[in-house]
């Protein structure tokens, strides 16, 4: 349900996040 979109929202946000940290440098 709502829960498991949620925590897979998170994990892209995670993703994305971690990405921008790596093009940062």
């Amino acid at each position: 349900g709502v829960e498991l979109e949620l925590r897979k929202l998170e994990g892209q946000v995670e993703a994305i996040h971690e990405n921008l940290l790596y093009l940062k440098g």
